[in-house]
């Protein structure tokens, strides 16, 4: 629902025409966002030679030309806020940290279900900054990210009857796991029936809601191993035998006692 939202507020204000160019502005600011994130951490040099690198990553080039899919947007919105959120650290200004509120809360509309992860590479950052962290404008950031979400909320009251229920299309019954598959005419709005099922999981206690918001298809875990094994290791060999190399230079660094705060940053994350 939060690419909708989005796009249909910016389609309201530079007209319907512009809606799929916006994947690709925001995929822009993103590369823009990465160039600071890095520059934060390293220099000028480096940064570049990534952006330029991210800039003509083919999966960048390919999501960015497909108006309402939305990875690249997520991720550009995750990039934006970090890069925000690395500035309120720096130069300790209101707006930083307003607008950092801001793109986290819009990155969150976007795709609800990957808050947790999105939170920990800004809890890991947070970490290493305690004593730069102004707690006052931090809570005022969270208050603006929380405001910026509540549509979404009230989509979702309209939609499927209630403010915590999320909706997937043709996925498969989960009954046994305490997903309840609800017919769409159970809705308080009226809504064209689709060939498609609705199925809705709804939410009777604070432990299913959290459990759908974190893992709205439910925890499969030998699923999650063979996909890891076929997508992660044996299709892109060539990708995972450099990932886990880096991993064990990265162990290896972590832990040195010479190494400064900001490369114990990046190798955290």
């Amino acid at each position: 629902l939060g690419q909708i939202l989005i796009y249909g507020y910016l389609g309201k204000i530079f007209g319907l025409a512009s809606i799929e160019f916006f994947t690709a502005i925001f995929a822009f600011l993103g590369v823009l966002a990465f160039w600071g994130i890095v520059n934060y951490f390293f220099n000028r040099k480096i940064a570049f030679w990534s952006s330029l690198l991210m800039i003509f990553h083919p999966v960048l080039l390919y999501y960015a030309n497909r108006a309402m899919m939305n990875n690249v947007l997520l991720i550009s919105l995750v990039l934006i806020a970090l890069y925000l959120f690395l500035q309120s650290l720096e130069k300790n200004k209101i707006y930083y940290y307003l607008s950092f509120g801001l793109f986290f809360g819009l990155a969150v509309m976007i795709r609800t279900s990957e808050l947790v992860w999105i939170s920990l590479i800004f809890l890991i950052i947070a970490l290493f900054n305690l004593k730069k962290i102004n707690w006052l404008k931090l809570i005022l950031s969270v208050v603006i990210a929380i405001l910026v979400f509540i549509p979404v909320l009230f989509q979702n009251q309209k939609l499927y009857g209630d403010y915590f229920t999320t909706g997937y299309s043709k996925l498969e019954s989960e009954s046994e796991q305490g997903i309840e598959i609800l017919d769409i005419s159970e809705s308080n709005e009226t809504v064209q029936r689709d060939e498609q099922a609705l199925v809705v999981s709804k939410t009777d206690s604070l432990t299913k809601m959290t459990k759908a918001l974190i893992a709205p298809f439910g925890v499969h875990e030998f699923l999650m191993i063979k996909n890891f094994y076929q997508y992660g290791l044996y299709i892109f060999w060539w990708l995972s035998i450099p990932m886990i190399i880096g991993l064990a230079l990265v162990l290896k660094y972590l832990f040195r006692k010479n190494l400064d705060q900001k490369k114990k940053q990046v190798l955290s994350y």
